[in-house]
């Protein structure tokens, strides 16, 4: 995987719905569940003088209105360098958050 377009995809296949976002306006209207997703930071790693590694790293957002709704096997199945962070209720939903880093190589 090495683009944005790639990670939306992937969030998608593990969704089976396109309710993925990105960076979405306040004003739209979420049809759950969904993913939200926005880039966190970006890594850069040098060797003699030459990049040898881009990570980028995106901060995913799961939520669900079922609280044993849990993404969490098909997250670490589906992506190779992923960390859950928290999980929390809000507004009567369940929200999963994880970092998921890609390298664009």
């Amino acid at each position: 995987m090495g683009s944005r377009i790639d990670l939306n995809k992937k969030l998608q296949d593990i969704l089976g719905s396109g309710n993925v976002y990105y960076n979405p306006d306040a004003s739209l209207t979420l049809k759950y569940p969904c993913f939200l997703y926005s880039l966190s930071n970006t890594n850069v790693f040098y060797a003699d003088s030459i990049r040898y590694a881009d990570y980028r790293n995106y901060t995913v957002t799961y939520i669900t209105r079922k609280a044993d709704d849990e993404p969490l096997k098909k997250m670490f199945d589906s992506f190779a360098f992923c960390r859950f962070e928290r999980s929390y209720k809000a507004d009567g939903l369940y929200h999963y958050v994880f970092n998921v880093y890609i390298s664009s190589y």
